[in-house]
């Protein structure tokens, strides 16, 4: 014996699909109805996912001393901790395309020359005065006294 359906959406749902013609707006505009009228139960309102991302731009949980930052307080990305890092030479790496001397667009490969540069090891959020107090802890990649704490 077959239950009753619970809603009319599962009513309609269990009905025998029928072709769509898609000659006039009208059926289009029906595909897209019934489309919008599929809502999740649990979360009438909208997801969950959008909700604790629209409360995570709001507050959030300073990283560095564990308190919970009142809402509107700008967060600040704060880097603990940097690495070198080494980039190999890449062969015809960027490719563009410009007009040639007589007006025909052509196709330029030009090489990466790669190199030593820095990237994060460590980053957290952090409340302004942490955020303060963090920065002259770590120093600058490019200053004398991070040359001397590394032993370069």
């Amino acid at each position: 014996m077959e239950r009753p359906p619970s809603s009319p959406l599962a009513a309609r749902l269990q009905q025998p699909t029928r072709r769509l013609t898609l000659s006039g707006s009208s059926a289009i505009f029906r595909v897209v109805r019934l489309l919008l009228l599929r809502r999740d139960v649990s979360h009438p309102a909208g997801s969950p996912c959008k909700l604790a991302r629209s409360l995570g731009s709001i507050m959030f949980l300073c990283q560095l001393c564990g308190v919970t930052v009142p809402p509107r307080t700008p967060a600040a990305r704060v880097v603990l901790t940097r690495r070198t890092k080494q980039y190999p030479f890449r062969l015809h790496a960027n490719i563009f395309y410009r007009p040639d001397a007589n007006g025909k667009v052509k196709e330029h490969k030009t090489d990466d020359p790669g190199g030593v540069s820095w990237e994060i090891g460590k980053e957290v959020l952090a409340c302004p005065a942490c955020a303060d107090r963090a920065r002259d802890r770590v120093p600058n990649p490019g200053s004398d006294s991070h040359a001397a704490r590394v032993g370069e």
